[in-house]
């Protein structure tokens, strides 16, 4: 088997965890005998640094063409920028603002949180379940949580603005930390 993988490391310790799990896939495809190329993108904070917004056009083109998408940790710089200092702030500019709003928000969300529901799609396709209506109902509930996730964090955030963005970063770290000791075996629900 072959597979393209775009790899979005994220920040905060995303790049580190990005590797790992690349490490982890090569040593797959060795034992396996499938061939795995990767592509590494910019996504989420890191994205907002190099190109002004949190989902580059080029990262999201780069996920539609691939066959597998790994990201590897977002929220940390959330945490950041809500515990520093109002005078080490930089000014927002009106054309940051107008990327980080609206649609790109929007499909950055959306993708962010269809990653675990793609791996579980191709576990379940490997089942021989119906993935036409697992993609559907995943894709579906997906975009219906982060759209009323968005509109909520931008209501909130205009009232609440670094409290509410401290609150997203931790809420996104102990997300990921949920799912991860889910699939370690530590946590069972």
């Amino acid at each position: 088997m072959h597979a393209e993988i775009v790899v979005l490391p994220g920040d905060g310790i995303g790049p580190e965890v990005a590797a790992a799990a690349v490490a982890v896939l090569k040593a797959v495809a060795e034992r396996f005998n499938h061939t795995f190329t990767f592509s590494e993108h910019d996504i989420g904070g890191v994205a907002i640094d190099r190109h002004g917004e949190p989902l580059p056009a080029s990262t999201l083109t780069a996920c539609q063409a691939a066959n597998a998408v790994l990201l590897g940790a977002v929220g940390g710089k959330m945490i950041w920028e809500a515990l520093k200092p109002e005078d080490e702030a930089e000014e927002e500019t009106a054309a940051t603002k107008a990327a980080s709003r609206g649609l790109v928000a929007l499909v950055a969300t959306a993708v962010g949180t269809s990653i675990d529901a793609g791996a579980v799609g191709v576990g379940l396709a490997l089942l021989g379940e119906n993935i036409w209506l697992i993609a559907a109902c995943i894709g579906a509930t997906t975009f219906a949580l982060a759209t009323l996730g968005l509109l909520i964090g931008k209501a909130a955030g205009t009232r609440l603005g670094k409290i509410v963005e401290l609150v997203g970063g931790v809420a996104l770290i102990a997300l990921g930390l949920k799912i991860l000791l889910e699939h370690l075996g530590v946590l069972k629900f």
